[in-house]
Formats: C-alpha cells, sequence, structure tokens
C-alpha cells in the first residue's frame, strides 16, 4: 500500500524532515513552507489529504475560505520574509518591516513591523501624507519623474507638491 501521508511538497513527512531530538512532531503533521493559500482550523484535520489523487481521498475538500482580494498599494516596500495575510490592504506608500506578519489593513505611509504587525509611525505627517497621496506621482510621465529626482530622494514633500502643482 503506498504512503498517502507524505508531504506532496517535500516527499516524507514533517516527522521525517524534523531532526532536532529537542524537536516532537506528531503524526500526519505538515509543514506549509511559502505555501500559504490553505487553511483548516475548523476541519478535523489538518492534513491535506485533498492533494492526492487517490480513490481512498475521493470526498476530500481542500479548506480554502476565500478571504477577499489582497491589495498592495503603490509605493510600498516589504521587508524581507513578511507575510501578508489574504485579504488585506496596504495603504500606497507603506512599509513593511522584515518579518512582519500583517493581518489587518495598513494606512498610507504607515509603518509596521511585528507579529502581529502594528503601526508604529506613519513616515509622514498627515498634511504630508494627503498631499503624497493626491499628487500620485507613480502614475507621472518618466519626463516629469526624472525632472522630480531630487525632491523624490529628499523629504522636502512641500517642495515636490509645489513642482507637481507647476506642471
Amino acid at each position: 500500500m503506498p504512503n498517502f501521508f507524505e508531504s506532496p511538497f517535500k516527499g516524507i513527512p514533517l516527522q521525517g524532515q524534523v531532526t532536532n531530538p529537542n524537536i516532537i512532531v506528531g503524526k500526519h503533521s505538515y509543514y506549509s513552507g511559502y505555501y500559504h493559500g490553505h487553511s483548516f482550523d475548523d476541519c478535523a484535520t489538518t492534513f491535506p489529504f485533498h492533494y492526492f489523487d487517490e480513490p481512498a481521498f475521493e470526498g476530500a475538500q481542500d479548506g480554502f475560505k476565500p478571504a477577499g482580494s489582497t491589495c498592495v498599494g503603490n509605493d510600498v516596500w516589504i521587508g524581507s520574509e513578511a507575510m501578508i495575510m489574504p485579504g488585506v490592504q496596504i495603504g500606497n506608500g507603506a512599509l513593511i518591516g522584515s518579518r512582519a506578519v500583517v493581518t489587518e489593513n495598513v494606512p498610507a505611509y504607515a509603518v509596521v513591523v511585528g507579529n502581529p504587525a502594528t503601526v508604529v509611525r506613519s513616515r509622514f505627517s498627515e498634511e504630508q501624507v494627503q498631499m503624497l497621496l493626491e499628487m500620485k506621482w507613480w502614475d507621472w510621465t518618466e519626463e516629469v519623474l526624472k525632472g522630480a529626482m531630487p525632491l523624490m530622494c529628499s523629504s522636502d514633500i512641500e517642495r515636490l507638491y509645489d513642482y507637481w502643482l507647476g506642471f
């Protein structure tokens, strides 16, 4: 009989992948790695039977529940290994810290860090954020951006705004 309990991505059960004697792993446990598409929080088992094309598992369902679209705005920086959960909206200009776990919407130009991610500050004053959102510099032509480059690489949002008003 084939071993139905091998991970479809790793080829061996999680028990066989963990070699540290101080880590105890139960049967049929599964590590998702970089694949975060499914949730089994209300199923009797978390094992992904639905991945197997076997008659014994014909009725298995994947447990996927749509959480809405995830939307990452313009000019967003996402740090290494950050995780954005399904259905989250990230505002324009936001900074997401490395390894942050973003479970809630992030305001425009906010800096979020941690697990769960929390807003630690805004990149700019409320007035400056409104200016940046009004300018929508990410929609500017290459020529306009080129002319604004010294201001784009500075913190002088007011002068950038004046530049924008002038074209």
